[in-house]
């Protein structure tokens, strides 16, 4: 399948499935509350946290919320990317289950910022399955994450989220 049927794909489920406000710029707390809403109307926590090299966020599925962990070091901008790629994993339930194939050892040794709590709530089974599936998988959250991003309003203002897009306008080469 191509980008262009993936992205058209992706675009028809997020229509699917989420209710989203009307009328006013669409901020990244409307996008969450809106893929909350779709998941039986379980919380989404963001927590910001210094994770390892080469791991910028991912996903944690509890009973009462959903937990999205974001690299606390990554720019302001890619913070927004990767809650939005996050984000489809939780709205398109990519998340593995809680009883997911990573023992605490790995875990703590991926996320050292963490804690034992936030450790145990770590699912990365997305991961640890098949390379086919994982792929297929972190493809789709990548063009529906983008699908999610391009949904806001980047532009500065009260409702708005200025400092993303002055991270925008004010990036270094290669960032």
């Amino acid at each position: 399948m191509g980008i262009s049927s993936d992205r058209r794909r992706a675009r028809k489920y997020i229509r699917e499935k989420l209710a989203l406000p009307q009328g006013r710029p669409l901020t990244l707390a409307d996008l969450v509350d809106a893929v909350g809403a779709a998941r039986s109307g379980k919380p989404i926590e963001i927590v910001r946290r210094r994770l390892a090299p080469r791991v910028t966020g991912f996903c944690a599925v509890q009973p009462d919320r959903d937990v999205i962990v974001v690299d606390e070091t990554a720019p302001p901008f890619l913070q927004i990317v990767i809650v939005c790629h996050e984000l489809f994993h939780l709205l398109h339930d990519d998340a593995p289950p809680d009883d997911g194939p990573i023992d605490q050892e790995t875990a703590r040794a991926l996320m050292p910022g963490l804690g034992a709590d936030m450790v145990e709530m770590v699912l990365l089974g997305r991961c640890l399955a098949g390379a086919e599936d994982h792929d297929a998988v972190e493809r789709l959250a990548e063009i529906g994450g983008t699908e999610l991003m391009q949904m806001l309003d980047l532009t500065p203002g009260r409702a708005a989220t200025g400092a993303y897009t002055w991270a925008l306008e004010n990036r270094r080469p290669g960032v």
